[in-house]
């Protein structure tokens, strides 16, 4: 299999310099190194030179072992097909001596020219893969599986031993859980635990709102993936507005997270109406207590930073 790639250029020429140059052997005019944009890191050159007499001889080159060069050459008036094959880097003859009696004053010269390039010389974008595609082949093992009252999900022990070292103890231990394969879970609902299993696995996932995020979260914590915690903890610290303040400064306490503390106290200086709000009063008075410092012990000039 073979990639095509198409260019053109055309320089001119002014009659004093050619006639500057000996006749006596070859006198190189012109140079350059063209990229072939389509596959990086390989590059073709066309070389202009003044030949034998008052003659033209026109070369180009190729920066890979194995090409072929096909196309249209004009010199002045002079027009000449060419098909070129390149065995090794190297220079080939596309124009051989192209007389010039009685150039003009300015002359052109114009290669139009097609190459085609063996796919193993190619250089490709590779989608990178999920852990879901990885995965996708694989439901014949999926060995273990999360239990709640009101269903199932399945996974792989390995899988989830890998990102948490709470599973991985679980799996890899004497336990109920390695023999059996179970994990049973009561203190979180089936829909929380699918949505960060599915983040794991790399699946489409959408919430509905920052508790959602913040169960998610809760679930990670318990089970030391912290991976999923680092990557949720900045989206809600990012999201941090009026609305779902309180979810979060509840987590941020709870958790003991030092920099959803940080962002909680900042954001209460800022809008301490918040304090009459019924979700402020539905927060424990630790918290409460919590959130009022941390926004009391921030410079005045850091808390107007946006």
């Amino acid at each position: 299999m073979v990639y095509t790639m198409q260019d053109s250029t055309k320089i001119a020429f002014f009659r004093p310099h050619f006639e500057s140059l000996g006749y006596d052997r070859l006198h190189e005019m012109f140079h350059t190194n063209r990229s072939i944009k389509e596959f990086p890191g390989l590059s073709w050159s066309l070389n202009v030179y003044r030949d034998y007499g008052p003659s033209v001889t026109i070369k180009i080159g190729v920066s890979i072992g194995s090409a072929r060069a096909t196309g249209t050459i004009t010199v002045g008036t002079i027009v000449d097909n060419f098909d070129v094959t390149f065995d090794e880097a190297s220079e080939k003859t596309v124009m051989h001596k192209a007389s010039l009696y009685n150039p003009t004053d300015q002359f052109f010269v114009t290669l139009d020219v097609k190459f085609e390039i063996p796919k193993r010389f190619c250089q490709f974008k590779m989608q990178k893969l999920s852990v879901f595609d990885l995965f996708a082949g694989s439901q014949d093992d999926l060995d273990a599986q999360f239990s709640f009252f009101d269903g199932k999900i399945q996974v792989h022990s390995g899988f989830l031993s890998l990102i948490s070292p709470v599973f991985q103890a679980m799996f890899t231990h004497n336990t109920k859980e390695a023999k059996t394969g179970v994990v049973n879970i009561t203190d979180f609902d089936k829909k929380t635990v699918e949505r960060v299993v599915n983040l794991c696995y790399g699946r489409d996932l959408e919430t509905e709102s920052t508790s959602e995020v913040v169960d998610m979260l809760r679930f990670a914590d318990k089970y030391d993936i912290k991976a999923v915690v680092k990557n949720l903890e900045a989206i809600i610290e990012a999201d941090l507005n009026n609305t779902n303040f309180c979810v979060i400064t509840q987590y941020a306490w709870d958790l003991n997270r030092d920099s959803l503390k940080k962002a909680c106290g900042k954001h209460f200086r800022q809008n301490h109406g918040l304090s009459i709000t019924p979700e402020f009063a539905q927060m424990s008075g630790p918290v409460q207590l919590g959130v009022i410092a941390s926004a009391a012990s921030i410079d005045s000039s850091d808390s107007e930073q946006k």
